[in-house]
């Protein structure tokens, strides 16, 4: 007999990043991407341990396609889309650290600002921007399969990139300043 329990660990640990990208990119606001990630996988397990499900994956990502839709209609008629709160768990912290990374800033983005400076700056940002550095530091996606993930052109993602972490060294600059 199938343990479920650790059936259903291991579908979550293989399908984890393929599901959040998913939610990723197809969010309005990336704050809501953890919210509907774990309704997805509340969903799945409910489903999962009442019956047997043949295609996983297309069961899953169907779930997540269906959250997204109803978390934003329902946001969407309520008229109360957020702007991102604090920084609610290590997984942000992670994709911040991962920021600090590119072009030796890890060094003096450790010295200067903390991660949380660094997130507040992005959520400053346009939704794009911060999926694209989402995709690109947390999924290390290249250049082109993020344009092709966003339906934008490559150099507009080299773009969102290079010009964010331009502004965020030139903070940096500024806080070291004072």
């Amino acid at each position: 007999m199938i343990d479920l329990t650790s059936e259903f660990t291991r579908i979550y640990e293989e399908s984890y990043d393929k599901v959040l990208k998913y939610i990723v990119c197809h969010c309005d606001n990336l704050e809501d991407a953890n919210d509907i990630l774990q309704e997805t996988y509340l969903d799945f397990y409910r489903a999962f341990h009442k019956h047997e499900i043949q295609n996983v994956e297309h069961y899953l990502m169907g779930i997540a396609r269906n959250k997204v839709r109803k978390h934003y209609t329902l946001l969407y008629r309520l008229k109360s889309i957020s702007l991102f709160s604090q920084i609610k768990d290590a997984e942000e912290l992670k994709f911040v650290d991962m920021i600090a990374d590119d072009s030796n800033l890890e060094e003096e983005l450790m010295m200067h600002l903390d991660a949380e400076e660094v997130w507040n700056h992005l959520k400053k940002k346009r939704q794009v921007i911060q999926k694209v550095f989402m995709l690109y530091y947390y999924f290390e996606m290249t250049h082109k399969e993020i344009a092709e993930e966003l339906s934008v052109n490559e150099s507009y993602v080299k773009n969102c990139l290079y010009r964010t972490l331009k502004e965020i060294r030139k903070e940096m600059d500024e806080h070291v300043e004072r």
